[in-house]
């Protein structure tokens, strides 16, 4: 995926404007970063966890956190209700569904968050594909 940004990264921005590393994204050894950006890196964590990772991105990062989520719909919502019914062991790790509002609510309560406003937020769809782009920044 490195390889694949660095040789879709825009000339203009100048060479060596922006560092790709590969590891632990929450590996404070990387240091601090101007933006973390995060697609689709949470969409399998329950509404806790996926907010204690945003914290812990905003804690290493100096001006931004962009981050997706899958957001709640009523279809996806009645097929996590009916997997459920019909649980198997040999299922890939699901998807969460996380409702926008509930995630802005709990970001503007949560302390780990004081100096941060929530920025941007775009729905994204392709296909079958549907995510929500959320910005977070610091003010």
């Amino acid at each position: 995926m490195i390889e694949l940004a660095k040789e879709r990264l825009p000339a203009t921005l100048g060479k060596g404007k922006i560092a790709f590393l590969a590891g632990d994204m929450i590996d404070h050894s990387l240091g601090m970063f101007d933006h973390v950006v995060a697609m689709d890196s949470v969409i399998h964590y329950t509404r806790a966890d996926m907010l204690d990772m945003v914290a812990r991105f905003a804690a290493m990062s100096r001006f931004g956190v962009h981050f997706t989520y899958a957001p709640w719909t009523p279809l996806l919502g009645a097929m996590q209700a009916a997997g459920k019914l019909f649980p198997r062991g040999d299922r890939s790790p699901w998807i969460v569904p996380h409702r926008a509002s509930t995630i802005a609510k709990a970001i503007e309560r949560d302390s780990r968050f004081e100096g941060w406003q929530l920025g941007r937020t775009q729905h994204i769809t392709s296909g079958f594909y549907h995510s929500k782009a959320q910005e977070l920044k610091r003010i």
